[in-house]
């Protein structure tokens, strides 16, 4: 049997009063989103492609709300392909010719 969801409470103790609706809103739709993004990227070991899946939202998007809610940004671990020349430009071009 399904247990009933718990009702969520995220919203501030103290109530400001001189802080228009719509910048209250945005900010605990961000404080909001950012507990749920970091939860996700912390259950697939901060693996953005799997979160963003998980999420249900593409990778760019996941991205920008990083970002957007000031999660911190951790690097790929997989290590990036550099082109290595096998000859010094040097040579390939013939430096000595040109003197």
């Amino acid at each position: 049997m399904k247990q009933p969801e718990k009702p969520f409470s995220s919203a501030p103790d103290v109530i400001d009063l001189t802080t228009p609706l719509r910048v209250q809103t945005k900010r605990a739709t961000q404080h909001l989103e950012r507990k749920i993004i970091l939860g996700v990227l912390e259950a697939h070991k901060w693996n953005r492609r799997k979160t963003a899946r998980s999420l249900d939202i593409s990778y760019r998007a996941l991205l920008y709300k990083i970002k957007q809610v000031g999660l911190p940004v951790i690097p790929c671990s997989k290590p990036t392909l550099q082109k290595l020349s096998l000859h010094d430009p040097g040579e390939m071009l013939g430096i000595d010719d040109f003197r």
